[in-house]
């Protein structure tokens, strides 16, 4: 049995029945603040090579290509929770005024938000 009032699950156990709540465990809150559509600025340096943006949206879900997932925003980064390919196998993320930014080889890959 799921009782559904977020997305971030919450499981609960009693007597043999488990229970999954979901709350936004803060992300909502703290996703606010980055949400939105962001595309590529420079890629370590160079011009990036992709014109597909990353989505951050405000109930802590993102999205990139045929890739999305759950992040969560810990101090002044974004942490990816779930998913697979892009952000998850980028690291986490560094929030900047209007950007996120990723490292490769010890430079920075910076996103814009639009």
């Amino acid at each position: 049995m799921a009782i559904a009032l977020n997305k971030t699950p919450l499981f609960l156990t009693a007597a043999g029945l488990t229970i999954a709540l979901f709350g936004n465990g803060g992300a909502s809150r703290a996703g606010e603040a980055i949400a939105g559509e962001y595309a590529c600025e420079s890629m370590a340096g160079r011009p990036c090579d992709t014109h597909v943006p990353l989505r951050l949206q405000d109930n802590g879900y993102w999205g990139w290509a045929k890739y999305s997932g759950q992040y969560r925003v810990v101090g002044g980064s974004v942490e990816w929770v779930s998913g697979n390919g892009g952000p998850v196998g980028w690291g986490s993320a560094i929030i900047g005024p209007g950007t996120v930014s990723f490292s490769s080889g010890g430079k920075p890959v910076v996103w814009r938000k639009h």
